[in-house]
């Protein structure tokens, strides 16, 4: 591990939030797995901190290892209860839960351990789109562009048959409008527009950051974990 560092800036009143709980359904200890030898939160630990744009930096977590990790690199530690640290726990209840956190601060930032490949530049232009001076109150979800459109969308129903999500006609690919889906990379608002929205990041206006497909791996499953590694190892540098 790094020796730690500074976690901590003056320059701008923006608090940079990481959840990390202990379980995980698709990968046990996900957050601490090594990645290219490091734990996985690490890389986006040492991005905030190298960004350089947050007031503080705070982990919520309630995984020992995680903590120590953490404080290693002197980042904040926020102890998450059990109650939400479940496969079902929302984004807005921890969100919610600590509020007291977060309304100490202007804007933040919601960062998430599974997008290690997410760089310093994608966080520096997040926080420069939620400055700019758009003329409704935004939130900013980074997105990728879907491969896919909803006439493909399918649900399985109780039967086995699979049902179109969307009664849309056939168009061809011309006259198809493209789609991007939120690639778990990074969430922002200032916090007094969050608590108006009940802590939702899509609860009113979104202004999307895109990013490219080789950035936008969200780590769910082992083949998500894999597909991640090679596609950090042909970076030309790290």
């Amino acid at each position: 591990m790094n020796a730690p560092q500074k976690a901590k800036s003056a320059s701008n009143d923006v608090l940079c939030l990481i959840p990390a709980r202990k379980g995980s359904r698709g990968i046990p200890g996900k957050n601490t797995k090594l990645f290219m030898g490091k734990p996985l939160i690490y890389w986006t630990l040492t991005c905030a901190i190298d960004s350089g744009i947050f007031a503080e930096i705070a982990v919520t977590t309630d995984d020992e290892i995680v903590k120590d990790i953490s404080k290693s690199l002197g980042v904040t530690v926020i102890d998450r209860p059990n109650f939400l640290a479940k496969d079902s726990s929302l984004a807005s209840e921890y969100l919610s839960y600590h509020q007291n956190v977060l309304l100490k601060y202007r804007n933040v930032m919601l960062l998430q351990p599974t997008s290690p490949l997410r760089n310093i530049f994608d966080i520096q232009e997040c926080y420069r789109i939620l400055e700019s001076g758009d003329k409704r109150d935004h939130t900013v979800v980074s997105v990728v562009r879907s491969l896919s459109t909803p006439r493909n969308l399918l649900v399985i129903d109780k039967e086995g048959f699979a049902q179109p999500i969307f009664k849309l006609p056939e168009l061809n690919r011309q006259e198809q409008d493209t789609l991007y889906l939120a690639n778990g990379a990074f969430f922002a608002s200032k916090t007094k527009l969050l608590k108006e929205l009940n802590f939702d990041f899509f609860g009113g206006f979104i202004v999307p950051y895109i990013m490219p497909l080789d950035r936008s791996v969200d780590i769910d499953t082992l083949e998500d974990f894999k597909s991640a590694e090679e596609i950090f190892e042909r970076r030309p540098t790290q």
